[in-house]
């Protein structure tokens, strides 16, 4: 084998080869006519801005134009063609259809991100004023959901985990806080 790179006739010629290959295990159940119908119909209900729909309505006119002159290599070739592009198209749609989806989501997320980070940063700021040492995450994470407003989630204990990550050391420690005298 060589070390130069394939030429792009060489690398069509093999795909041309293995898009014939696959062409003849092709089988048609009814009337081509019909078939290459139903496909350009379905063609031309996908949405203008894919950019294979052209593409595909012309491999479908191709091919029946290679059909009705009963060149049948070449109707196979292109019809197989429109096939893999059509395809293509749709997990074009479905990926765009997932992303209008996803995309609500991804805003709700960003915005509990940013709730999270404003409650961690205010007891970071807390604790780094708490002299004494001696506010618990308890005690923090109720002066938090508190301040929350509309924004705070559903319960507390939320809260407690969001901040007992920024917590220091000794707001951890386990047990009551002492009275104050």
């Amino acid at each position: 084998m060589s070390d130069k790179l394939a030429s792009p006739f060489t690398l069509a010629s093999a795909q041309l080869e293995a898009l014939w290959i696959e062409s003849e295990s092709l089988q048609f159940d009814g009337d081509i006519e019909t078939i290459i119908d139903l496909w350009t119909e379905s063609a031309t209900k996908l949405p203008d801005s894919t950019t294979q729909k052209l593409v595909i309505l012309k491999y479908l006119a191709v091919s029946r134009d290679y059909y009705r002159s009963g060149d049948d290599k070449n109707f196979r070739l292109f019809f197989l063609r429109a096939m893999k592009n059509m395809d293509a198209a749709r997990i074009d749609q479905l990926i765009d259809m997932q992303q209008r989806r996803q995309q609500p989501i991804d805003e709700a997320n960003q915005q509990r991100q940013s709730v999270i980070n404003s409650a961690q940063e205010e007891a970071r700021r807390i604790w780094n004023a708490d002299e004494s040492k001696s506010l618990k995450v308890g005690e923090v994470s109720e002066r938090i959901w508190s301040m929350l407003g509309d924004k705070k989630p559903k319960t507390i204990t939320t809260v407690r985990k969001w901040i007992g990550k920024v917590a220091p050391d000794y707001a951890r420690e386990g047990g009551r806080p002492s009275k104050k005298k």
